[in-house]
C-alpha cells in the first residue's frame, strides 16, 4: 500500500487504489445507481443515490458533504472526493454502522477537474476505527541493529505531528535548505538511512496505520 521513491524520500505516498480496496472492498453493482451517475459528477446526485441507498435497505438515510481529500493533509498518490451515507437514526457518520461511501476518483491534472466514473461502496461498519480516515505515512525509526530510537521514533509517528513526513527534518541533519533530509536508501534494511541531531545513524520505514 506504501508507494516508495528510493531517490526521494519525501515522495513517499499511500497507494490510493489499494488503500480504498482495503478499506471499502468491491463497489456495488446496481443498475439503478449507475444510470444516476453515468457520465456525470457525483455533487449533483447525492440525493438520488441516497433515495436509492434507502430503496434498497428500507431504512432512512443522511448524506455527508461531498469531500475531497485535498483539501485536507494527506499523503495518496491521488485525490478523490467522497460521501458518506449513514443511517439518519445514528447521527455519527464516523463510527456508524451500515454506511455506504461514493467515491469519485481524480485522474490527475488540474484537481477542479478530471475526475473518474463513481462507485458506490457498503455497506461498511465503523469508518473511523477501520482507518478509512489514516490518510497519512507515519515513520518508524530504528539503530542499525533494528532497536527503536524511542525519541525520534514518538515524534515521527502518525499522530505527533499534522505532517510526520514533514516533520522528519526536526529530527534529522537536513541539507542548506533546512528542509529536506539528507537519506539513503537501503534495500537491505528496507528504508532510509539518516543521521539523527545526536550523530546516531536510523532507519526510518514508512507506514500507514490503514495497513493494519
Amino acid at each position: 500500500m506504501i508507494n516508495i521513491d528510493q531517490k526521494n524520500y519525501e515522495y513517499t505516498s499511500i497507494d490510493r487504489d489499494a488503500f480504498l480496496a482495503k478499506q471499502l472492498g468491491k463497489p456495488i453493482v446496481n443498475e439503478a445507481i449507475d444510470d444516476i451517475l453515468a457520465g456525470d459528477w457525483l455533487m449533483p446526485h447525492v440525493d438520488e443515490i441516497k433515495a436509492e441507498i434507502e430503496r434498497m435497505t428500507g431504512r432512512e438515510y443522511a448524506a455527508t458533504d461531498v469531500f475531497n481529500t485535498y483539501n485536507d493533509e494527506n499523503d495518496f498518490n491521488s485525490e478523490f472526493q467522497f460521501v458518506v451515507f449513514y443511517p439518519a437514526d445514528d447521527g455519527d457518520y464516523l463510527y456508524a454502522n451500515d454506511v455506504f461511501v461514493a467515491i469519485e476518483p481524480h485522474n490527475g491534472g488540474d484537481v477542479r477537474g478530471n475526475y473518474g466514473k463513481v462507485q458506490l461502496y457498503g455497506p461498511i461498519d465503523d469508518l473511523a476505527d477501520a482507518g478509512f480516515f489514516d490518510w497519512l505515512v507515519g515513520w518508524n525509526v530504528s539503530d542499525l541493529n533494528g532497536e527503536t530510537l524511542e525519541g525520534e521514533n514518538d515524534q515521527a509517528c502518525i499522530g505527533y505531528a499534522q505532517n510526520p513526513t514533514c516533520h522528519l527534518a526536526k529530527l534529522f541533519v537536513t541539507r542548506s535548505n533546512d528542509w529536506e533530509v539528507v537519506t539513503r536508501y537501503s534495500e537491505k534494511l528496507g528504508g532510509f538511512m539518516a543521521r539523527t541531531l545526536s550523530g546516531k545513524t536510523a532507519v526510518l520505514t514508512p507506514y500507514t496505520n490503514a495497513e493494519y
